[in-house]
Protein backbone atom coordinates (compact mmCIF):
# COMPACT_ATOMS: atom_id res chain seq x y z
CA UNK A 1 0.00 0.00 0.00
CA UNK A 2 1.26 2.89 -1.21
CA UNK A 3 -1.09 5.44 1.34
CA UNK A 4 -3.06 4.77 4.57
CA UNK A 5 -6.15 5.77 1.88
CA UNK A 6 -5.88 1.94 0.91
CA UNK A 7 -6.30 0.49 4.02
CA UNK A 8 -10.11 -0.16 3.66
CA UNK A 9 -10.08 -2.03 0.29
CA UNK A 10 -7.47 -3.64 1.58
CA UNK A 11 -9.50 -4.77 4.10
CA UNK A 12 -12.35 -5.73 2.47
CA UNK A 13 -9.76 -8.00 -0.13
CA UNK A 14 -8.30 -9.49 2.91
CA UNK A 15 -11.88 -10.56 4.78
CA UNK A 16 -13.17 -12.18 2.03
CA UNK A 17 -10.48 -14.24 1.49
CA UNK A 18 -9.95 -15.16 5.09
CA UNK A 19 -13.71 -16.02 5.20
CA UNK A 20 -13.56 -18.10 2.00
CA UNK A 21 -10.93 -19.83 2.83
CA UNK A 22 -11.38 -20.91 6.50
CA UNK A 23 -15.19 -21.17 6.09
CA UNK A 24 -16.01 -18.44 9.42
CA UNK A 25 -16.75 -15.19 9.60
CA UNK A 26 -14.86 -11.86 11.29
CA UNK A 27 -16.16 -10.88 14.24
CA UNK A 28 -14.13 -9.20 16.32
CA UNK A 29 -11.24 -6.56 15.00
CA UNK A 30 -8.73 -5.01 16.92
CA UNK A 31 -6.33 -1.66 16.13
CA UNK A 32 -4.57 1.23 17.39
CA UNK A 33 -6.37 4.67 17.13
CA UNK A 34 -4.90 5.31 13.65
CA UNK A 35 -6.86 7.34 10.91
CA UNK A 36 -7.08 4.84 8.85
CA UNK A 37 -8.85 2.59 11.23
CA UNK A 38 -11.11 5.41 12.98
CA UNK A 39 -12.84 6.86 9.69
CA UNK A 40 -16.42 6.34 8.98
CA UNK A 41 -16.38 4.39 6.10
CA UNK A 42 -15.09 1.77 8.37
CA UNK A 43 -17.36 2.17 11.06
CA UNK A 44 -20.35 2.18 8.90
CA UNK A 45 -19.16 -1.27 7.09
CA UNK A 46 -18.44 -2.88 10.59
CA UNK A 47 -22.38 -1.92 11.76
CA UNK A 48 -23.46 -3.26 8.29
CA UNK A 49 -21.26 -6.18 8.80
CA UNK A 50 -21.90 -6.91 12.84
CA UNK A 51 -18.38 -6.82 13.32
CA UNK A 52 -17.03 -5.17 16.39
CA UNK A 53 -14.41 -2.97 16.58
CA UNK A 54 -12.08 -3.14 19.82
CA UNK A 55 -9.36 -0.31 20.31
CA UNK A 56 -6.61 -0.03 22.03
CA UNK A 57 -5.67 2.33 24.99
CA UNK A 58 -3.32 5.38 23.00
CA UNK A 59 -0.05 4.58 23.68
CA UNK A 60 -0.06 1.33 25.12
CA UNK A 61 0.67 -0.71 22.41
CA UNK A 62 1.14 -3.66 24.45
CA UNK A 63 -2.83 -4.03 24.51
CA UNK A 64 -2.39 -5.52 21.07
CA UNK A 65 1.43 -7.39 22.12
CA UNK A 66 1.10 -10.52 19.84
CA UNK A 67 0.86 -8.25 16.27
CA UNK A 68 3.54 -5.78 18.13
CA UNK A 69 5.92 -8.31 18.88
CA UNK A 70 5.49 -9.72 15.57
CA UNK A 71 6.51 -6.59 13.84
CA UNK A 72 9.43 -6.56 15.86
CA UNK A 73 10.70 -10.05 14.91
CA UNK A 74 10.22 -8.89 10.84
CA UNK A 75 11.70 -6.11 11.47
CA UNK A 76 14.81 -7.70 12.78
CA UNK A 77 14.62 -10.44 9.80
CA UNK A 78 14.41 -7.54 7.50
CA UNK A 79 17.75 -6.14 8.64
CA UNK A 80 19.49 -9.43 8.78
CA UNK A 81 18.69 -10.29 5.87
CA UNK A 82 19.71 -7.00 3.89
CA UNK A 83 22.74 -7.03 5.68
CA UNK A 84 24.41 -10.89 5.04
CA UNK A 85 22.84 -10.19 1.11
CA UNK A 86 23.96 -6.69 0.67
CA UNK A 87 21.22 -5.47 -1.35
CA UNK A 88 19.93 -2.25 -0.87
CA UNK A 89 17.19 -0.61 1.09
CA UNK A 90 14.77 -0.13 -1.33
CA UNK A 91 15.03 -4.35 -1.44
CA UNK A 92 12.74 -4.22 2.56
CA UNK A 93 9.49 -5.02 0.69
CA UNK A 94 10.95 -8.41 -0.60
CA UNK A 95 12.64 -9.10 2.15
CA UNK A 96 10.01 -8.39 4.18
CA UNK A 97 7.63 -10.85 2.19
CA UNK A 98 10.00 -13.62 2.34
CA UNK A 99 9.87 -13.16 6.08
CA UNK A 100 6.41 -13.59 6.74
CA UNK A 101 6.78 -16.74 3.97
CA UNK A 102 9.70 -18.14 6.38
CA UNK A 103 7.79 -17.49 9.26
CA UNK A 104 4.46 -19.15 8.26
CA UNK A 105 6.81 -22.46 7.75
CA UNK A 106 8.33 -22.48 10.53
CA UNK A 107 7.98 -24.11 14.13
CA UNK A 108 6.31 -21.02 16.83
CA UNK A 109 4.67 -21.65 20.13
CA UNK A 110 1.24 -20.11 19.18
CA UNK A 111 0.21 -23.72 17.37
CA UNK A 112 2.13 -26.22 18.97
CA UNK A 113 3.24 -29.48 17.19
CA UNK A 114 2.32 -27.76 13.54
CA UNK A 115 3.33 -24.56 11.64
CA UNK A 116 0.80 -21.71 11.03
CA UNK A 117 1.20 -22.55 7.51
CA UNK A 118 -0.19 -26.15 8.54
CA UNK A 119 -2.65 -24.62 10.93
CA UNK A 120 -4.24 -22.52 7.93
CA UNK A 121 -4.44 -24.65 5.37
CA UNK A 122 -4.23 -28.30 7.18
CA UNK A 123 -1.17 -29.44 4.70
CA UNK A 124 2.45 -30.06 6.03
CA UNK A 125 4.38 -26.67 4.37
CA UNK A 126 7.35 -28.07 1.64
CA UNK A 127 10.49 -26.47 2.31
CA UNK A 128 13.43 -28.47 0.41
CA UNK A 129 12.70 -25.37 -2.02
CA UNK A 130 14.21 -22.85 0.27
CA UNK A 131 16.85 -21.13 -0.53
CA UNK A 132 19.47 -18.41 0.70
CA UNK A 133 17.45 -14.81 0.58
CA UNK A 134 19.28 -12.19 -1.63
CA UNK A 135 22.12 -15.42 -3.64
CA UNK A 136 23.08 -15.42 -6.61
CA UNK A 137 21.26 -17.54 -8.88
CA UNK A 138 20.73 -18.67 -12.76
CA UNK A 139 17.60 -18.73 -14.70
CA UNK A 140 16.89 -20.75 -17.68
CA UNK A 141 15.73 -18.64 -20.74
CA UNK A 142 12.95 -20.31 -22.39
CA UNK A 143 13.54 -21.29 -26.06
CA UNK A 144 11.48 -18.97 -27.86
CA UNK A 145 13.12 -15.99 -26.06
CA UNK A 146 16.95 -16.40 -27.47
CA UNK A 147 18.69 -16.89 -30.46
CA UNK A 148 20.01 -19.78 -31.65
CA UNK A 149 23.75 -19.53 -30.18
CA UNK A 150 22.80 -17.13 -27.12
CA UNK A 151 23.05 -17.95 -23.36
CA UNK A 152 20.47 -20.41 -21.95
CA UNK A 153 20.52 -18.73 -18.65
CA UNK A 154 20.71 -15.51 -16.79
CA UNK A 155 22.24 -14.37 -13.65
CA UNK A 156 19.87 -12.77 -11.48
CA UNK A 157 19.07 -12.72 -7.29
CA UNK A 158 16.84 -14.35 -5.25
CA UNK A 159 14.36 -12.18 -3.62
CA UNK A 160 11.22 -14.17 -2.80
CA UNK A 161 8.70 -16.73 -3.51
CA UNK A 162 5.63 -17.30 -5.87
CA UNK A 163 2.29 -16.70 -4.09
CA UNK A 164 0.26 -16.85 -7.12
CA UNK A 165 2.32 -18.73 -9.23
CA UNK A 166 4.76 -21.84 -8.57
CA UNK A 167 8.36 -20.68 -9.06
CA UNK A 168 10.98 -18.26 -7.64
CA UNK A 169 10.58 -14.58 -7.30
CA UNK A 170 13.87 -13.14 -9.18
CA UNK A 171 15.84 -9.35 -9.61
CA UNK A 172 17.52 -9.30 -13.30
CA UNK A 173 19.71 -6.62 -12.42
CA UNK A 174 20.60 -6.07 -16.28
CA UNK A 175 16.80 -5.26 -16.93
CA UNK A 176 15.98 -4.07 -12.85
CA UNK A 177 13.02 -6.16 -13.18
CA UNK A 178 11.36 -8.49 -11.06
CA UNK A 179 10.36 -12.31 -13.08
CA UNK A 180 9.19 -15.26 -11.77
CA UNK A 181 11.60 -18.93 -13.29
CA UNK A 182 11.04 -22.52 -12.23
CA UNK A 183 14.22 -23.66 -13.32
CA UNK A 184 16.92 -22.05 -11.59
CA UNK A 185 20.39 -22.63 -10.01
CA UNK A 186 21.55 -21.31 -7.01
CA UNK A 187 24.69 -20.65 -5.60
CA UNK A 188 24.26 -19.52 -1.89
CA UNK A 189 27.61 -19.41 -1.02
CA UNK A 190 27.62 -15.77 -3.70
CA UNK A 191 25.85 -12.31 -3.41
CA UNK A 192 25.43 -9.44 -5.41
CA UNK A 193 27.09 -6.94 -3.47
CA UNK A 194 25.21 -4.42 -4.63
CA UNK A 195 25.51 -2.19 -1.41
CA UNK A 196 29.96 -1.21 -0.96
CA UNK A 197 30.70 -1.43 2.38
CA UNK A 198 32.85 1.62 3.14
CA UNK A 199 35.87 1.41 4.32
CA UNK A 200 36.31 -1.70 2.65
CA UNK A 201 39.36 -2.12 -0.10
CA UNK A 202 37.72 -4.25 -3.29
CA UNK A 203 40.41 -6.22 -5.09
CA UNK A 204 39.94 -6.68 -8.60
CA UNK A 205 42.58 -9.58 -10.59
CA UNK A 206 42.61 -8.06 -14.07
CA UNK A 207 43.60 -9.76 -17.18
CA UNK A 208 47.52 -9.90 -17.01
CA UNK A 209 46.75 -10.75 -13.46
CA UNK A 210 47.71 -7.56 -11.91
CA UNK A 211 46.43 -6.76 -8.87
CA UNK A 212 44.12 -3.51 -8.84
CA UNK A 213 43.27 -1.95 -5.23
CA UNK A 214 40.40 0.16 -4.46
CA UNK A 215 39.99 1.95 -1.30
CA UNK A 216 38.38 4.50 0.65
CA UNK A 217 41.39 7.39 0.74
CA UNK A 218 40.12 8.77 4.05
CA UNK A 219 40.53 5.83 5.75
CA UNK A 220 43.62 4.23 4.50
CA UNK A 221 46.31 3.40 7.50
CA UNK A 222 49.00 6.46 8.15
CA UNK A 223 52.43 5.71 7.35
CA UNK A 224 55.09 6.34 9.53
CA UNK A 225 58.63 7.80 8.02
CA UNK A 226 61.49 5.76 8.65
CA UNK A 227 64.03 6.92 9.81
CA UNK A 228 66.94 7.89 7.02
CA UNK A 229 69.74 5.48 8.89
CA UNK A 230 67.49 2.08 8.17
CA UNK A 231 66.03 3.27 4.74
CA UNK A 232 69.66 3.42 3.88
CA UNK A 233 70.11 0.14 5.00
CA UNK A 234 66.77 -1.26 3.92
CA UNK A 235 67.74 -0.04 0.20
CA UNK A 236 71.44 -1.29 0.51
CA UNK A 237 69.99 -4.71 0.88
CA UNK A 238 67.53 -4.37 -2.41
CA UNK A 239 70.80 -3.72 -4.44
CA UNK A 240 72.43 -6.38 -3.08
CA UNK A 241 69.58 -8.22 -3.96
CA UNK A 242 69.52 -6.91 -7.08
CA UNK A 243 72.90 -7.54 -8.02
CA UNK A 244 72.83 -11.45 -6.84
CA UNK A 245 69.77 -12.10 -9.20
CA UNK A 246 71.73 -10.70 -12.09
CA UNK A 247 74.81 -12.75 -11.12
CA UNK A 248 72.77 -15.68 -11.14
CA UNK A 249 70.95 -14.77 -14.44
CA UNK A 250 74.45 -14.49 -16.18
Amino acid sequence: MKRKSDVFNKFIEWKNLVEKSTGKQLKTLRSDNGGEYTSKEFENYFKHEGIRHEFTVPKTPEQNGVAERMNRTLEECVRSMLCESNLPKRFWGEALSTATYLRNRSPTNAVSGITPYEAWTGDKPIVEHLKVFGCICYAHIPKDERKKLDSKAKEAILVGYGTNVKGYRLYDQTSQKIFYSRDVLFNEFKFSGMVKQEGTPKIEVSQNNDIEIEADINNLPVEIDQPDEQNDTINENIELQDENIEENVK
